[in-house]
């Protein structure tokens, strides 16, 4: 029977997340490359960590549900659900009666319409 120490685990853990924010850094320059030019690689990815960190605050574990809150993020701020002008973002994203996965899809369709109100008063 194969056992995995506790630091082979840390290691492989280190190793997946260092993987993640790689990928991210090169998803979210391909996708938001007008909001992320400004940034180097290093803030990036500093910006990608705080994603993890914010995301995991609200119940937000994986990898597909972390990638839309940094897309949140780029769309919102990267401090969207703490923002009092996002209040309609916060009471969906606290609001317990619904999975993860529902809380982020009312806090896109929230994101979707400031976009869609924004573009029409330009």
């Amino acid at each position: 029977m194969l056992t995995i120490t506790a630091r082979q685990m840390e290691m492989f853990s280190a190793y997946v997340r260092t993987s993640f924010e790689n990928d991210s850094v090169a998803r979210l320059r391909d996708d938001h490359s007008g909001t992320t030019a400004a940034l180097t690689d290093v803030q990036l990815r500093e910006l990608v960590c705080v994603g993890i960190d914010r995301a995991a605050r609200h119940g937000v574990r994986t990898v597909s549900g972390v990638r839309r809150w940094l897309n949140l993020m780029m769309h919102l701020g990267a401090e969207f659900d703490e923002d009092p002008c996002l209040g309609a973002v916060q009471a969906a994203l606290a609001n317990d009666a619904l999975s993860v996965d529902m809380r982020l899809d009312e806090a896109e369709a929230v994101a979707a319409e400031l976009n869609r109100t924004s573009e029409s008063t330009i």
